[in-house]
């Protein structure tokens, strides 16, 4: 019976050594992994001091930037308001440009036309009126 007995429980034992084998392997691959994994966070802690100056500084330099940032930004609203004022302005002007244009053109007109009106020579007018007036004369004596 015990002999029974041993052999199937041997058979268990085996299998139970073999899988704390294993476990025992796969309990040294995790040891080793997480001292790898434990040098590798303490590397990266000490970059971490290491850098912490400089990251610093380049924290207060993004603020210093922003800042700057936003700076320009509100300048940027004020030039182009003022951009917005001047182009409604140089438009006005453009408009009284081409409203004087207008006015100038019909001034020209009205000079031409007045220009037709007035006398070239008064003397001439004078020397034609009395001429006129002399030849109406003679007609009316030889009428008579």
């Amino acid at each position: 019976n015990f002999a029974k007995f041993r052999e199937d429980k041997m058979s268990i034992y085996q299998e139970r050594c073999k899988e704390i084998e294993e476990v025992q392997a796969l309990h040294e691959q995790v040891a080793v992994d997480n001292d790898s994994l434990k040098a590798n966070l303490n590397s990266l802690r000490e970059q971490r001091e290491q850098d912490a100056p400089q990251i610093e500084r380049l924290e207060e330099e993004t603020v210093k930037l922003s800042q700057q940032v936003a700076e320009l930004n509100k300048k940027h609203a004020s030039i182009r308001g003022e951009i917005r004022a001047k182009k409604a302005a140089v438009k006005d002007v453009a408009d009284k440009i081409s409203t004087s244009k207008f006015e100038l053109l019909n001034l020209k007109e009205e000079n031409q036309e007045l220009k037709g009106q007035i006398a070239k020579s008064p003397e001439r007018q004078k020397k034609a009126l009395i001429d006129m007036t002399t030849s109406i004369n003679v007609k009316k004596d030889e009428m008579k």
